[in-house]
């Protein structure tokens, strides 16, 4: 019965057949079409936040570049944690957004440099304006490929705007009559205090202590003076000094332009005049008075950049090459990008090598490396020079023996006597 029916179909019927295998063509067609990546372009939701798409990793690098700057020139070198710093970023878009919904105009050529010599980070310890630290500041930039002085003049404009932003937000506070009541009473309660003396310089009981008290009293308490794991590192460092030769010719624009910028630090400090004498004026320091210095400080300023780019090209042919530092190829990778090879003293937490001169943050990266980790892929730079650290081994936490911490538990024996 089926047959007879089939045979029929496909004798009589070829007009139902092709009709129905356009169908399935067609909707095959639009279903593969439909799909991510066949049959057009693949997008991605947007996920705005105050103009910026934060599914955009463009966005999001510009978000963080920006910020990073903000943030260090409102409170200086000072160590943070990521969770901060990922609360300001985001504080500071909303805050940013807000600034451009009321119009809030940008800062004046006066407001500018008034508002940039507020920042924390160019202020001496008496909270005054350090021309000297400015100046460091605008030579990182120049160094600094990833930065230019557009982008921190960016940065002070956005930041001016947002303290005007914050400024409007305060508005006036609003309290509770309890709360007033309380907030002047505890300012103007009067507390009478008395002191009691006890002198404890001429009593020093003496204290009998045997060695095996000595040994049991550290037995049971090895773990006060049980030392945190130290890191075996090493660094590869990149010098300005050994790409001189690669900086190009310096126009007579730059060296205008950097002597300019720079005039305090080539202007000799006045004399003092003898007492009772009026100060002598001297004459104003001119570029052909102070050429060779100013072409040498630019000079330096260009190798600076060349050894901060030599230093990533290094780690990048690490990462490519996949080369360990006991590798033979990484000794040949480290001599053709000009590097230097250094040693660094066993560090932790707690004892840090001070003769390296690194800041708190390169000290940070140095234990965020490990053996899933060895060399950071990031050049870090130091006051002088561009680095690359390197992992060597992690050594376990461990406790000192007795001879090599005698002095510390005497003190705690007889503490607790």
């Amino acid at each position: 019965m089926i047959s007879a029916i089939q045979n029929k179909l496909q004798k009589h019927n070829k007009v139902v057949f092709f009709v129905l295998l356009a169908v399935i063509i067609v909707a095959f067609v639009f279903t593969i079409g439909a799909a991510p990546g066949l049959g057009g372009e693949q997008t991605t939701a947007r996920d705005e936040f105050f103009g910026y798409n934060m599914q955009s990793q463009r966005d999001r690098q510009e978000i963080t570049r920006l910020g990073l700057v903000s943030y260090r020139l409102q409170h200086g070198d000072d160590e943070v944690d990521g969770n901060r710093i990922d609360s300001y970023l985001v504080e500071r878009i909303a805050y940013l957004g807000l600034a451009d919904k009321l119009r809030l105009p940008g800062p004046t050529d006066d407001q500018f440099w008034q508002f940039l010599g507020r920042q924390s980070m160019f202020q001496n310890d008496a909270g005054r304006f350090d021309r000297a630290k400015f100046d460091f500041f605008i030579d990182e930039i120049d160094a600094d490929p990833r930065l230019s002085q557009g982008d921190v003049a960016q940065v002070v404009g956005q930041d001016f705007r947002i303290e005007r932003a914050r400024l409007l937000m305060s508005g006036p506070g609003y309290s509770l009559p309890v709360e007033v009541r309380l907030q002047l009473e505890r300012e103007q309660t009067l507390w009478s205090l008395e002191f009691a003396q006890v002198d404890l310089s001429g009593f020093d009981p003496e204290i009998e202590i045997s060695e095996e008290d000595l040994e049991q009293f550290f037995q049971n308490n090895d773990f006060r003076y049980e030392r945190s794991p130290r890191v075996s590192f090493s660094y590869a460092a990149f010098k300005p000094e050994s790409f001189l030769d690669q900086v190009s010719e310096v126009s007579e624009a730059e060296l205008q332009r950097h002597f300019d910028q720079n005039r305090a630090r080539f202007t000799p400090p006045t004399p003092a005049a003898p007492e009772g004498e009026e100060p002598v004026e001297t004459p104003g320091v001119t570029l052909a008075d102070v050429r060779d210095q100013v072409e040498a400080a630019v000079r330096l300023q260009k190798a600076r950049r060349i050894a901060g780019n030599a230093a990533a090209d290094f780690a990048v042919d690490l990462f490519r090459e996949g080369v360990l530092p006991n590798d033979p190829g990484f000794t040949a990778a480290l001599e053709r990008h000009r590097g230097e090879l250094r040693e660094a003293p066993l560090a932790s937490r707690e004892n840090f090598p001070p003769q390296l001169g690194f800041s708190r943050q390169i000290q940070e990266r140095v234990f965020t490396l490990g053996e899933d980790r060895k060399f950071s892929t990031d050049p870090v730079e130091t006051r002088n020079e561009y680095i690359i650290l390197i992992h060597n081994e992690t050594l376990p936490a461990y406790v000192p023996p007795l001879d090599e911490v005698r002095t510390a538990v005497k003190q705690d024996y007889e503490s607790q006597e």
